[in-house]
């Protein structure tokens, strides 16, 4: 009995002593965080690959923006300049998919897409020269760690910066006279016609024609400031600038007030609008559904069509963006509302027969697709009749940069914003266009062209 006491009690000393097992449990002990580890650096390697890419894209896209800025563009355009870049490298956002804010906006001068922002920014070098600061950012899911975590994904992100450092280069002038609501494209011949007894009325914004200006039979024009290459009041007609009136009599017509006669030409301001641009290439005459909305109520939604048509029914446009191949006539009577619609069209447009007409375009920021600011664009060469027997009440930019747009029954401004841009306009009875429609999205640009400089280098310094 005290043997078998004496063994019972040496046990515990022998276990102590005992090191066979004590591997296999540092061995497990240790293994899960070498595992835990490696898949982490798993992990953060494909992080470094993507991140690599990344800065790639920002830097494309930063260099692009900038020297679109650098050459004339504005802050807005040369923003989506860059989102486009960084879409056509692998990025989500689009610049219809995107969120443009203005001068005013918060953050200012930045356009904001799903995974992109692009922002006219103080340089960075310099304060006082101009850069463009670009963010790309992804969510990379875990491949192996996500067996140690309870993290799904990370979020890569790279900075780039690109300045126009205005050393070697000689600054231009702005440009003046503030911003045009009834411009005029054409070089040649008359590009705003203003006759019939007609009284056109602008209360913010201004006449620009690159031709000239020709007010005749009793017709007036009441705007901030009439800018042509040639200007002629005829029969008892008159234009006004603020306060100074011009008018027909005596013969010849007094031409001393401060209308400006000038040969500086006014370029597209929409020209270099890459959805425009790509709506434009996309037009296939003839191609899609026609739709005929006479004597009946419908609802149309955005889509292609090869033409629409209405008359004695009422219409319902959905927002978004409606590509017509061919022609648009609404007649007869019919109603047509829309907000938030952008047309772009290879045909004409008529509106006419006593249709009542509301439409009104996109507002900044929209996701339906259609163009902000934008409500009616077109690239036909022909005369389109905006208005005849009716008065149309449009809010938002109509662009016929090719073509002559013919108003011959008035038009009225839905919201405080209407813009007319044509290759020539031609107005027959009384109109009325209202601010600019910047607040929209749509593209800022002056009456008077300021001088180009000399372009400075144009450098750029990344921050990742």
């Amino acid at each position: 009995m005290r043997k078998l006491a004496l063994w019972i009690a040496a046990r515990p000393r022998r276990l102590v002593a005992d090191r066979r097992g004590g591997v296999a449990l540092l061995l497990a002990l240790v293994v899960p965080v070498l595992m835990a580890a490696s898949a982490l650096a798993v992990d953060v390697s494909t992080w470094s690959v993507i991140k690599i890419e990344l800065q790639r894209r920002a830097d494309l896209a930063a260099y692009a923006a900038i020297m679109r800025y650098n050459s004339g563009d504005n802050a807005q355009t040369a923003t989506g300049v860059g989102v486009a870049i960084a879409a056509l490298n692998g990025g989500n956002a689009t610049v219809a998919t995107s969120t443009w804010t203005g001068a005013t906006g918060t953050p200012a001068n930045t356009m904001t897409g799903s995974d992109i922002t692009v922002a006219l920014v103080p340089g960075v070098i310099t304060r006082s020269d101009n850069a463009m600061e670009v963010v790309v950012t992804t969510s990379v899911p875990l491949l192996v760690g996500k067996r140690w975590t309870t993290i799904t994904a990370q979020t890569v992100s790279a900075k780039a910066y690109a300045e126009i450092q205005t050393t070697g280069g000689t600054p231009g002038t702005p440009g003046t006279g503030g911003q045009p609501c009834a411009a005029a494209l054409n070089k040649n011949g008359t590009g705003v016609t203003v006759t019939g007894g007609s009284a056109v009325n602008l209360a913010s914004c201004n006449v620009r024609s690159n031709a000239g200006v020709s007010v005749t039979n009793g017709s007036s024009i009441t705007a901030p400031w009439v800018y042509g290459a040639t200007i002629t009041v005829s029969g008892g007609s008159s234009i006004t600038n603020g306060t100074t009136t011009v008018n027909s009599s005596p013969t010849p017509p007094d031409t001393t007030a401060p209308i400006d006669i000038t040969s500086s030409q006014l370029a597209d301001p929409y020209a270099g609008n890459t959805s425009i641009v790509a709506d434009f290439a996309s037009l296939s005459p003839g191609s899609g559904t026609a739709f005929n909305g006479s004597w009946q109520s419908s609802t149309l939604n955005p889509g292609t069509y090869s033409s629409i048509t209405s008359g004695s029914g009422s219409m319902t446009l959905n927002p978004g963006l409606y590509i017509v191949n061919g022609n648009i006539n609404i007649s007869n009577g019919a109603t047509v509302t829309g907000a938030g619609v952008t047309i772009v069209t290879s045909g004409t447009v008529s509106f006419g027969g006593g249709a009542t007409v509301t439409l009104s375009a996109p507002l900044s920021g929209t996701t339906s697709g259609g163009i902000p600011g934008v409500l009616i664009a077109g690239n036909s060469a022909s005369t389109d009749t905006l208005s005849n027997g009716m008065k149309p009440t449009l809010t938002g930019v109509v662009y016929y940069p090719n073509g002559t747009m013919a108003i011959s029954g008035g038009v009225s401004v839905g919201n405080g914003c209407l813009e007319m841009i044509a290759g020539s306009l031609s107005i027959s009875n009384g109109s009325s266009f209202g601010s600019s429609c910047s607040s929209y999205g749509a593209a800022t640009f002056p009456s008077m062209p300021g001088t180009p400089g000399t372009p400075g280098t144009a450098s750029y310094g990344l921050v990742q």
